[in-house]
């Protein structure tokens, strides 16, 4: 009988393309009705903040709130001291407006330290790459040739679509300039659906950019940049968390770690044995290594096609024993990135 097919899905437990859903600034909006309704729709999302604004505003923005999120499994992201375009600051404004932002939030909030970064205004250039990539482990930006404005719905549809992909990071310093998809009033319920289907044939990745939200009692937003009704924003993550079968939805910072372990992975067979009642065994050497990051990353899920009617019985990581589950004629399952033996065991049946 011959060896299992074992490969290193793409995104998180085979999902055919990723969502993270992110927001810019840390508004009065976000802090009073946005993170509520992600918390009450149960959707991962990474949390910007400028800091000006923590300052500005600490009657709303108190960092017990961010903790609070933050200990919920949300992931809190550097957005600089003051929101400047980081293209025209000076190297020492850089320097302060990425480092300081991120020694305040790592020094105020316990848990993982700030691991991804958003440019403000979207914009960047070498410097700036440079200075955030020396304590990030990614950045979300404006891509260079998008439209800043939404453009004719559907007519640009696809190329919006067609700007995420999965090949993204060919390089280090690519996963410090992810392109990011700007929502705002003109984007509905049926554009995000339409969209993610054109980009799951396309495995990409989409981090989706809201700004500030309003209601009728609460308008501190409600004249900012990009803001939206808070209605219109349940009614978008309605869409999104619609795509959940076949969309990982998770934050920026864990796309890029599981990106990253998949660029640094691979698995091959080492050794197998046949057994006299008809079942096999099968030993695979995982080798997972990022040369440019020392921080965990994320989980993988790794599966195994069986193609003559065996049945698998056990799955192991080194010395302990894993769940997987049955995906048609596969086996699907989750490792850790280190380099380790992958066993799975089958029976007749």
């Amino acid at each position: 009988m011959g060896a299992p097919d074992v490969k290193v899905e793409k995104w998180f437990k085979g999902k055919s393309a990723a969502i993270a859903i992110t927001l810019d600034d840390w508004t009065p909006g976000q802090a009073m009705l946005g993170a509520d309704v992600l918390m009450q729709m149960e959707l991962p999302a990474t949390i910007y903040v400028t800091l000006h604004n923590m300052q500005m505003r600490p009657s709303y923005a108190h960092w017990e709130r961010l903790q609070q999120l933050k200990d919920l499994g949300y992931e809190i992201g550097n957005h600089t001291m003051t929101h400047p375009d980081l293209t025209q600051a000076s190297t020492q404004q850089c320097i302060y407006e990425v480092n300081e932002a991120k020694k305040i939030l790592d020094s105020h909030l316990q848990g993982i330290p700030v691991e991804t970064f958003a440019y403000p205004h979207g914009r960047f250039n070498d410097a700036a790459v440079e200075q955030v990539m020396r304590g990030h482990i990614g950045g979300r930006a404006f891509s260079p040739g998008m439209p800043k404005g939404i453009g004719k719905w559907p007519e640009h549809l696809n190329y919006y679509a067609d700007k995420f992909f999965y090949d993204f990071a060919n390089s280090e310093k690519d996963y410090f300039s992810v392109s990011q998809f700007r929502v705002n009033d003109d984007v509905t319920p049926e554009h995000i659906k339409r969209l993610m289907q054109r980009v799951m044939t396309k495995n990409g990745l989409v981090p989706m950019v809201f700004h500030g939200f309003y209601d009728e009692e609460n308008v501190l937003d409600k004249e900012m940049y990009d803001a939206m009704h808070l209605q219109t924003f349940i009614a978008l993550l309605a869409s999104i968390k619609s795509l959940d079968e076949k969309v990982w939805i998770t934050t920026f910072a864990n796309a890029v770690k599981y990106h990253r372990a998949v660029a640094a992975s691979s698995i091959n067979l080492k050794w197998h044995q046949d057994y006299e009642d008809g079942g096999s065994r099968y030993e695979f050497l995982l080798r997972s290594v990022d040369p440019y990051t020392s921080i965990k990353l994320h989980p993988l899920t790794l599966t195994a096609e069986i193609t003559d009617g065996r049945r698998c019985n056990f799955v192991s990581q080194g010395s302990k024993e894993l769940d997987f589950r049955v995906v048609g004629n596969c086996v699907q399952f989750e490792v850790e990135p280190f380099e380790s033996i992958v066993a799975l065991r089958f029976e007749t049946i």
